[in-house]
Order: structure tokens, then C-alpha cells, then sequence
């Protein structure tokens, strides 16, 4: 548990600059420091560094995609808060290792809390108690450490978003290689528009490709530029909130797939 105390003090550093409705308050607005905005901001990383995991770590420069897409699905979705979605999750999974992210959090929000009071400085004190999103947590429970469990995510979902994708793996960090997708892209819809084809859609379409296609799609018609790249890494991240949905068992009113498939 101390490690998790240790790994927890690090937390608004990045957070500055993947949340671009952070509130600036003055060092004479001590009263204005609100625990459960920062309970929800620490819960936030906690979902953002899973969906990095899922993601195999190669989410530079997406943070604030990562960060729009669980908000819209938090609040548009799901109807709560990432709080509510950590604490939900633990108790459908009667997970420990979840039991002591929650504890964790609760804890630094009621150290951050105390500190601010003492020190009669808000920024400051709140930039202090940062919490890295790639180093969350690497040890919350004895029994599966937090690292273990995010290799075990890192290894099964983005297999899967491999194979989604394309057959082509790897570079020399053994990280996915979307190289060609565009390529795939192209020529998927060029197949869709002849009218000579008369190959039925195969039953294992990729659902990233499609998603990938329905969100440029809705660019479009909202009169929004966005690059295949853009909607392609939009729709990874679509597609890993919906599995994180059924890892810990989440009901939502609608998700990635309904969104962009139907």
C-alpha cells in the first residue's frame, strides 16, 4: 500500500494539460478548492491510464481525445461520474485491487485537502499532489499488482485492435503499427461503392474500420475537419471504453458501438 501512497503523490503534474476545463484558482480562494472536482479529476486518470493500457502505451499527443471520449461517455452514457464508474465497478467485481485505488484516492483527496487549509495555497499545493497517469498505481493490491493487471489489458485488448485492424503488428518496441490503415480505408470504401461488387460484407468486418468510417461520416455532416487518423484513433478509443464497460461489468444507455454501427 505505501507504494500506491508514493505513485499517488505525483497526480495533477499531467493533469494540467490533459484537462482543458481545469480550474485556476488563486492562492486567496482556499475555500474554492473542491474535493470532489479533484476526486473526479484523480478518477479520470485512473480510466485514462487503463484505456493507455488497453491502447499498448501509444497514446502520445491523444491525451485530450482520450479525455473528451470518457467525459462524453461518463456523462452522456453512463449518467454519473468517473468516481461513481471506479466505485461500481468494485462492487460488481468485488475487486481489492479496485477497493485500494478507491482508498487511495480518497485518502490523497483528504491529504491535499488538509494541506491546502495549512498552506493557504491552492495552485501550489494542488501541483504538488500530481499524479503521473503512466505511472498510476503500479502496485495497489498484493495479490495482482497494478502493473500485472495492466499488462494483462495491454496484452488482450490490443491484440484485439490488431486483429480488428490489420494483420501487421509490430515495430522494434512492440508497439501496433496502423501504418496501412488508410490504405484499407480506401480501398474498403471503394469496394462499397462499386456497384459491380457483389461480395457480401464478411461476418468479421472490423468494427474499428466501420466505427472509423461513421465518425468521419459525422464530421462531415457537422461541417468539422478530422483526418482518417484522427477518426481512426477516435475509434480505438471507442472501441476500448466498450470493453472496459464489460470488464467491469458497466451498464451504460448506449456505447461506441451502438453510437457509430447502427
Amino acid at each position: 500500500m505505501a507504494d500506491i501512497k508514493n505513485l499517488l503523490n505525483d497526480i495533477i503534474h499531467d493533469t494540467d494539460d490533459s484537462n482543458p476545463d481545469k480550474t485556476h484558482l488563486s492562492k486567496d480562494s482556499v475555500v474554492n478548492f473542491d474535493k470532489v472536482d479533484f476526486r473526479e479529476k484523480m478518477s479520470l486518470n485512473v480510466l485514462k491510464d487503463i484505456i493507455s493500457a488497453m491502447m499498448h502505451d501509444e497514446t502520445k499527443d491523444l491525451d485530450g481525445m482520450i479525455d473528451a471520449s470518457i467525459m462524453r461517455h461518463i456523462n452522456t452514457n453512463y449518467n454519473g461520474s468517473c468516481y461513481d464508474y471506479l466505485t461500481k465497478s468494485c462492487d460488481a467485481l468485488r475487486s481489492p485491487l479496485l477497493g485500494s485505488i478507491i482508498q487511495e484516492i480518497n485518502n490523497k483527496v483528504d491529504e491535499v485537502a488538509e494541506q491546502v487549509q495549512r498552506t493557504k495555497n491552492v495552485p501550489d499545493t494542488i501541483q504538488e499532489a500530481a499524479l503521473k497517469t503512466k505511472e498510476l498505481l503500479e502496485a495497489c493490491d498484493e495479490n495482482e499488482p497494478y502493473e500485472q493487471f495492466r499488462r494483462r489489458l495491454r496484452d488482450k485488448v490490443s491484440r484485439d485492435i490488431v486483429e480488428e485492424v490489420s494483420s501487421e503488428i509490430t515495430n522494434s518496441n512492440d508497439a501496433t503499427d496502423f501504418s496501412d490503415v488508410d490504405e484499407k480505408i480506401k480501398q474498403s470504401n471503394e469496394q462499397k461503392d462499386d456497384p459491380n461488387n457483389n461480395t457480401e460484407e464478411p461476418k468479421t468486418e472490423s468494427k474499428i474500420i466501420r466505427m472509423c468510417g461513421s465518425i468521419v461520416q459525422e464530421a462531415v455532416t457537422h461541417h468539422e475537419s478530422i483526418t482518417t487518423e484522427q477518426a481512426l484513433n477516435k475509434a480505438i478509443i471507442e472501441y476500448c471504453i466498450v470493453q472496459m464497460d464489460r470488464l467491469f461489468k458497466q451498464k451504460t444507455n448506449i456505447d461506441g458501438y451502438s453510437r457509430y454501427l447502427n
